[in-house]
């Protein structure tokens, strides 16, 4: 009956049916995630939505699917909290998966920056390819050396602000050699591009005008 109504369009009756399937146990995890698709077509108060989604991992807390659909409506909600208690199942339940971390990562840059580089490296320590954990972590590193160049250009005093600008260097020296691979391994050109126009800007701040040329030269060569 859910099926015929979800194929009729009918996606409120559907949702009533697939909730019973889940009451019965029947189909359980692909009845919650059909549940979670038709309220997705409804519009339904994300009330709703959550519970369908917590009764479907306490019901099946071993499915993956149903848990990273969990994650993601608490991520895409902003309950940073709440996503951040079901990363750390995902993780215990799946340590490999290098999509968890990285993940994990993106949430604790709002809360904690040196706990979001520990899972950006642990991310990259089970592949280290992954583009996403790349970019970010030089993100984060170019971040800080920028901060770090507002605070000198605030400083008087000379030696300190020579000093702070020593310091940002070594930030920027930081980022690069992540923001390098991320382009390497840039899965678009607008991607590449992106990141080897911070690579070039890098270069420059660092007086390596040399190499911040060639990261322009291989821009313009896309």
């Amino acid at each position: 009956a859910a099926i015929a109504a979800m194929q009729a369009e009918d996606y409120e009756t559907a949702a009533v049916y697939f909730d019973k399937s889940i009451d019965a146990d029947y189909d359980g995890p692909m009845s919650v995630l059909r549940v979670n698709y038709c309220y997705q077509q409804l519009k339904t108060d994300n009330s709703k939505v959550e519970a369908n989604l917590k009764k479907g991992f306490e019901k099946y807390p071993e499915n993956k699917d149903v848990l990273m659909t969990l994650i993601q409506y608490y991520l895409t909600t902003q309950q940073n909290e709440a996503a951040l208690i079901y990363l750390n199942e995902a993780i215990a339940k799946d340590a490999e998966n290098p999509q968890l971390y990285f993940a994990r990562g993106c949430l604790n840059e709002k809360i904690d920056v040196a706990s979001a580089i520990a899972d950006y490296e642990t991310a990259l320590s089970k592949k280290p390819d992954l583009f996403n954990a790349l970019y970010n972590i030089a993100v984060v590193y170019y971040n800080q050396g920028v901060e770090k160049v507002g605070e000198a250009n605030n400083e008087r005093d000379q030696k300190k602000y020579e000093a702070m600008m020593k310091e940002a260097n070594s930030i920027f020296e930081k980022s690069l050699p992540y923001m390098e691979k991320a382009a390497d391994n840039a899965d678009n050109v607008d991607n590449k591009k992106q990141c080897l126009e911070t690579v070039k800007n890098i270069y420059y701040r660092l007086g390596q005008y040399d190499k911040s040329q060639e990261a322009a030269d291989k821009i313009h060569a896309l």
